[in-house]
């Protein structure tokens, strides 16, 4: 990981396992800080060839729009 992915949030990044023997899938966890509420995130997804910000402002922007949907649901 390199300093520009720690600046913009990123922690840390594992390959899992999911489930066991031939059923397992290979997964990566990208952890992320928040810097405007201080949370943590943990984004859980198989695609190995993006890099870990851009794993992080993908599941950002999912939520914005999931976020609008509740809103339109609500009115």
């Amino acid at each position: 990981m390199n300093d520009a992915q720690r600046v913009a949030g990123v922690i840390a990044q594992q390959l899992v396992r999911l489930g066991a023997g031939k059923r397992s899938l290979a997964a990566r966890v990208v952890h992320y800080h928040h810097k405007e509420s201080g949370r943590i995130f943990r984004f859980v997804t198989n695609n190995t060839k993006w890099s870990p910000t851009t794993v992080a402002r993908i599941y950002r922007q999912r939520w914005d729009i999931e976020m609008l949907f509740k809103r339109i649901k609500q009115n």
